[in-house]
C-alpha cells in the first residue's frame, strides 16, 4: 500500500488494517518533500477488536528506541525535516489495526509508502 502526496496542515489520521486478512509486518516508508518539518507523528494500534488505539511511538525516544511491537526504526519521523525520510518496521501479529497521525505548522507534502 502507498499514499502518497498528502497535504499534512492539520493533523491527518491514515489507518491500515492488519490481523488475519492484514498484514503481519507492516514497513512504513515517511518520506517529507517539500516544505516544513512535520511537528506531530503518532503510531498507534488496536488490539483485537477493541476499539481503543494505544499509542505505540509519539515522540523522537519512543521512535529511537523501539519496543515491541516497534521491531526497528530509522530516523525519527515525529520532526521530520524537508527532504528527509524515515523507516518503520512494525509486528502487527495481534493488532487489528494501525493508525497514523501526522500533522505540521505548514502545509507539506509527505508520502507514505
Amino acid at each position: 500500500m502507498a499514499v502518497r502526496n498528502l497535504s499534512y496542515a492539520a493533523a491527518t489520521t491514515i489507518s491500515i488494517p492488519t490481523g488475519e486478512n492484514g498484514v503481519q509486518r507492516l514497513g512504513i516508508e515517511v518520506s517529507n518533500n517539500s516544505g516544513g518539518a512535520l511537528t506531530t507523528f503518532v503510531l498507534s494500534a488496536r488490539v483485537g477488536k477493541s476499539t481503543t488505539f494505544i499509542t505505540l511511538a509519539s515522540d523522537a525516544a519512543g521512535f529511537s528506541t523501539p519496543v515491541a511491537p516497534l521491531i526497528r526504526t530509522v530516523g525519527a519521523p515525529v520532526t521530520l525535516a524537508n527532504g528527509a525520510s524515515a523507516l518503520i518496521l512494525l509486528d502487527c501479529h495481534g493488532l487489528s489495526k494501525v493508525r497514523v497521525v501526522a500533522s505540521a505548522a505548514v502545509s507539506v507534502e509527505a508520502s507514505l509508502g
